[in-house]
């Protein structure tokens, strides 16, 4: 056998070896994205089952069973998937563009407040949500602050 042969025997084998073992519910989150980003859907959607199967509580799991759900249109099932996620930033920011879509402004508005709060200020997509959903809202003065913070904390650019 030449060595090349033998070489691709040991990946094959590895590869076999591999995909018996269980895989973790990071490994299935990872993949869930990767076929999101692959447009492959409901295969995101399968992943993210399985993860969450793995391990129920998992909030990087249930963020993504979120996105991927609202990303098919079902905006039921990302609220119950980001519902349960009322420390993530990135969950709450996702329920405010729900209750955006529902023309629902206050509560929309309390969600990016949340959103802020708990990333310690670190989320600026939540910063620039509010800020938008202010300046829509009629409120440019409240909205001006949360803009000059995001150009401030990004360097101006």
């Amino acid at each position: 056998m030449s060595q090349s042969a033998r070489i691709q025997a040991s990946l094959i084998a590895v590869w076999i070896n591999a995909s018996k073992r269980p895989r973790s519910s990071s490994c299935e989150s990872w993949l869930a994205r990767r076929r999101m980003s692959q447009g492959r859907p409901a295969e995101a959607l399968l992943r993210a089952g399985q993860a969450l199967a793995l391990q129920p509580e998992d909030p990087d799991a249930l963020y993504n069973l979120g996105a991927f759900r609202f990303a098919l249109g079902d905006a039921v099932g990302a609220e119950a998937a980001w519902g349960l996620l009322p420390q993530r930033s990135g969950a709450l920011r996702g329920l405010a563009g729900i209750r955006q879509d529902q023309n629902r402004p206050g509560e929309a508005a309390a969600l990016y407040a949340r959103a802020i709060t708990v990333s310690g200020r670190r989320d600026l997509e939540a910063l620039l949500g509010l800020g938008a959903l202010l300046a829509t809202q009629g409120n440019p003065e409240a909205a001006l602050p949360l803009f000059t913070e995001v150009l401030d904390r990004h360097g101006g650019h």
